[in-house]
């Protein structure tokens, strides 16, 4: 529901108050705010869309301007398309030198799940064992489209979508399905 100038939304609880509509629950309204993540400021007039490459791109600017015409690098979208999605990961043998640690970089698969890591090494003096540490994977923000099993071009079809925030704070987004 847009304020009079066109320009800003009310969060959900104001839509609902605005109507008449009374609230009961047992959990904490909170009204959304502006929220500054991975050096990008997310306003209540900022929004995504996603086209069918599920590739995700903004919409507009707070000037007005729109995706792909401002020329700042720093205002591009955060371009992530997860494809990485081994079973099992990092089945490397690497050789350690004298100071008996090795440091390895490596990319982190895209599964949103915790891995268990096991190390050992062999020498002449005997065999090592690391302590078992777990690395977490996680994504504070993302959506996720449940797509039915099959379609019939011309088919009306449900599609469901789920955004899922973990941020520590609101923000306000647009899904615009093209």
């Amino acid at each position: 529901m847009p304020f009079p100038d066109g320009n800003q939304k009310d969060d959900a609880h104001t839509v609902f108050q605005n109507v008449g509509m009374k609230i009961a629950t047992n959990l904490v309204i909170r009204v959304p705010t502006c929220l500054k993540y991975r050096g990008r400021e997310y306003h209540q007039d900022h929004g995504y869309s996603y086209d069918n490459s599920l590739v995700v791109s903004s919409m507009e600017s707070s000037s007005g301007s729109t995706a792909g015409t401002n020329n700042s690098p720093d205002d591009s979208p955060i371009e992530t398309v997860r494809t990485f999605f081994p079973e099992t990961w990092i089945w490397d043998l690497l050789e350690v030198g004298k100071s008996g640690t090795k440091d390895m970089s490596v990319t982190v698969p895209d599964t949103i799940t915790t891995w268990e890591t096991e190390a050992f090494c062999l020498s002449s003096q005997g065999f090592g064992l690391a302590p078992r540490k777990e690395i977490t994977v996680f994504q504070p923000f993302f959506l996720e489209l449940s797509l039915p099993y099959s379609i019939i071009r011309g088919e009306h079809f449900e599609l469901k979508a789920t955004v899922f925030n973990y941020l520590t704070s609101c923000i306000m987004v647009t899904h615009v399905f093209t």
